[in-house]
């Protein structure tokens, strides 16, 4: 994964379908934190036929990542809330690089006021 570039675009769409309509525009102080915290998440069904082979099918293979925000201001922190309670499909663009489309992880979202006005958030987005 490339690193961010200084600024961000977050594109998002409320429920199953994704146009961009929304956008959520990030300046150099309302990044997240690089890199995101990824890990996989897959579906194998393997099956044993009677001679004793092995044949293995997988289902999915998916990216799931975190995204951290540390000391966001508020009113940016107001634009993601707002997206993260419509349980979106979202993309991720920053420095000239489309980081992925993504799905929001129910219940996932985090926040907590770490001085006046500045936030630390978090969520799971698991790749649509």
């Amino acid at each position: 994964m490339s690193r961010f570039g200084t600024t961000a675009t977050i594109l998002w769409d409320e429920g199953d379908t994704f146009t961009g309509a929304n956008t959520i525009s990030l300046e150099p102080q309302d990044m997240p934190q690089y890199p995101f915290e990824e890990s996989r998440e897959e579906d194998i069904t393997e099956y044993r036929t009677i001679s004793g082979e092995i044949y293995q099918y997988r289902n999915y293979n998916k990216r799931n990542v975190i995204l951290n925000w540390t000391d966001l201001r508020e009113v940016t922190r107001n634009e993601i809330y707002s997206m993260c309670q419509a349980l979106p499909v979202f993309s991720f663009n920053s420095g000239g690089t489309d980081f992925g489309t993504f799905r929001l992880e129910p219940g996932s979202y985090t926040d907590s006021e770490t001085a006046f006005e500045l936030f630390d958030i978090s969520f799971v987005a698991k790749e649509a």
